[in-house]
């Protein structure tokens, strides 16, 4: 099923705005995370690496989803630790299908699992990339 421009973009009304104060264009805002790890570049590798191995697990959880709160439980762990990180595109895109499924607008999870997944396997790319940089 495929999801309406309409729909889609009503939901992303307020992540539009959250995006605002967050123009990064990579899939990680490095500025945010230095913050949030104090500068500290040991423990910036190591909440990279926890978000590698996390994502992964959650979208394993997303897939297998066989609840629509199982399905929201996944989704709303991704988001958080997407945006912990400053992965504002997963986290905005993740809490657009999530909102969308709260309000039962999200029959068939099909197409947001594969949206998700490959904001999530970008983001990853570039986590990798990053960690084999430094």
């Amino acid at each position: 099923m495929a999801y309406s421009a309409e729909i889609i973009e009503s939901e992303n009304l307020n992540a539009a705005e959250d995006n605002a104060a967050h123009p990064t264009q990579k899939p990680v805002d490095l500025v945010h995370l230095c913050r949030q790890t104090f500068g500290n570049k040991e423990l910036e590798a190591e909440v990279l690496g926890l978000f590698l191995s996390h994502s992964v697990q959650c979208l394993a959880r997303l897939q297998a989803a066989t609840t629509d709160k199982d399905w929201a439980d996944a989704a709303h762990s991704i988001k958080g630790t997407a945006r912990a990180i400053g992965a504002w595109k997963v986290g905005d895109i993740t809490e657009t299908y999530e909102r969308l499924a709260e309000q039962n607008k999200l029959q068939d999870k099909a197409p947001a699992v594969v949206e998700i997944a490959a904001v999530i396997n970008e983001t990853n790319e570039y986590i990798r990339d990053l960690m084999r940089a430094a």
